[in-house]
C-alpha cells in the first residue's frame, strides 16, 4: 500500500514538474511574416449577450376522465404524468405539468399563468378494458388548435398510449 502512495506522488511531482518547467518552452520561433496560429483578442468575436435558444415550452394538463369516479380519474391522471415523463425525456422541449387547472380556465390563461407556448389537453374513457384517448396541442399564442388525436387500445397498455402521444407531439414541436 506505502508503495502506491509514492507512485502517486511521484507522478504527481512529474506532472507538475511538466507543466511548470516543460510546457514553459514553446519550441521554435515562427518566421516574422508568418501568420499566428491564435487570434487575437480582437480577431475573436464577441458573445451575443443574453442570446435567447428557443425552446418550446408544453403545459401538460392533467387529462380529463370522461366517467366520474376514482379509477377513471386515476387512470386519466396516470396518462397525464406518463405524457409528462416521456415529453421531459425529449431534448429540446421544456414540460410544465399542471395539476391544478381551474375548471372553465382558458388556453391562454392557462398558458400566461405556466409560461408556456403550447398546452397540450386530453381526455380518456374507459369501457370492457379498452382506453379510448384524445389529446390536442393548442398554440397558446394563436388559440390554434396545432395537433389532435384519438387513441383506442388496450387498457392495461395505458403508457405505449401515452408514449405515443408524446411522440406525437414532439414531432409536432421539432418536425
Amino acid at each position: 500500500m506505502h508503495r502506491i502512495y509514492l507512485t502517486i506522488i511521484a507522478v504527481l511531482v512529474a506532472v507538475i514538474l511538466y507543466l511548470t518547467i516543460g510546457a514553459g518552452s514553446k519550441g521554435p520561433e515562427p518566421a516574422a511574416n508568418a501568420p499566428s496560429p491564435t487570434p487575437s483578442v480582437s480577431e475573436v468575436p464577441e458573445p451575443v449577450a443574453n442570446a435567447p435558444i428557443p425552446t418550446p415550452s408544453v403545459a401538460v394538463l392533467r387529462f380529463a376522465a370522461m366517467e366520474n369516479d376514482d379509477g377513471a380519474n386515476a387512470l386519466a391522471a396516470t396518462l397525464s404524468a406518463r405524457i409528462v415523463e416521456s415529453l421531459s425525456a425529449t431534448q429540446g422541449i421544456s414540460v410544465i405539468p399542471d395539476q391544478f387547472a381551474m375548471p372553465g380556465e382558458s388556453i391562454g390563461s392557462v398558458a400566461r399563468r405556466l409560461e408556456s407556448r403550447y398546452v397540450l389537453e386530453g381526455s380518456s374513457s374507459e369501457s370492457d378494458g379498452k382506453l379510448r384517448v384524445t389529446a390536442q396541442l393548442t398554440d397558446a399564442e394563436t388559440e390554434a388548435a396545432l395537433w389532435s388525436e384519438t387513441y383506442e387500445g388496450d387498457a392495461a397498455n395505458y403508457a405505449y398510449i401515452a408514449d405515443d402521444i408524446a411522440a406525437a407531439v414532439a414531432r409536432r414541436l421539432h418536425p
